[in-house]
C-alpha cells in the first residue's frame, strides 16, 4: 500500500512539471540569442542605440538608450546586454530594486515553471533554470538587490557542432 502511494505521487509531480512547462526562452524583447550586435533589432525598436558600458569576462557589455526598465509591475534599475567576441548577443543582466524581488520571481515562475535547482547561499538566495537554448539564474541578495543573469547556450552549441564534426583523424 505504501508503494503505490509513492508512485501516485512521484506521478502527480511529473505530471505537474509538464503542466507548467513553458516556451523556450529564445529573446529578449525581440532581440534574439546569437543576433549580431550589428543587426540587433528589438519588436519596439529597429534601430536600436546601445551604449558601451565595458568588457566584462571577453564579452563587450551594453545599455540600451531609452530603455523600457519595467518588466510587469518590476522597477529595474539596469538592464546590461552582452556580445560575445563576434558581436552575438549571449547573456543579459537585470537588476532590480530589493522592494522587487517578490514580484520578479513570480514573473519568473509564471514564465518559464518551477526552478530546476534552489539554493541558499549566506549572501542570497539563488533559484535557477536551465532551458533548452539558456540557464537563467535569480538571485534575490539577502540585503539588498536582486539580479536576473539570463546565459544563452549558443557559444557552447557551436563548440559541440564544430567538435562533432571533426575529421581530421
Amino acid at each position: 500500500m505504501n508503494y503505490k502511494f509513492w508512485i501516485n505521487i512521484v506521478l502527480a509531480i511529473s505530471l505537474a512539471g509538464l503542466l507548467t512547462a513553458q516556451d523556450e526562452v529564445n529573446d529578449f524583447r525581440g532581440l534574439q540569442w546569437g543576433e549580431n550586435l550589428s543587426e540587433a533589432t528589438f519588436d519596439h525598436n529597429d534601430n536600436p542605440n546601445f551604449i558601451y558600458k565595458g568588457d566584462i569576462a571577453g564579452n563587450k557589455t551594453y545599455a540600451l538608450e531609452d530603455e523600457d526598465l519595467t518588466l510587469g509591475t518590476v522597477e529595474l534599475r539596469s538592464i546590461r546586454y552582452h556580445f560575445n567576441e563576434f558581436g552575438n548577443f549571449t547573456r543579459l543582466i537585470l537588476q532590480g530594486h530589493e522592494d522587487y524581488n517578490e514580484d520578479m520571481e513570480s514573473i519568473l515562475l509564471n514564465r518559464l515553471g518551477p526552478p530546476t535547482d534552489a539554493l541558499l547561499r549566506e549572501y542570497a538566495a539563488v533559484r535557477v533554470w536551465e532551458e533548452d537554448n539558456v540557464t537563467v539564474v535569480f538571485r534575490s541578495h539577502l540585503s539588498k538587490d536582486f539580479t536576473v543573469d539570463f546565459r544563452s547556450k549558443i557559444d557552447l552549441m557551436d563548440k559541440m557542432k564544430k567538435n562533432a564534426n571533426v575529421d581530421d583523424f
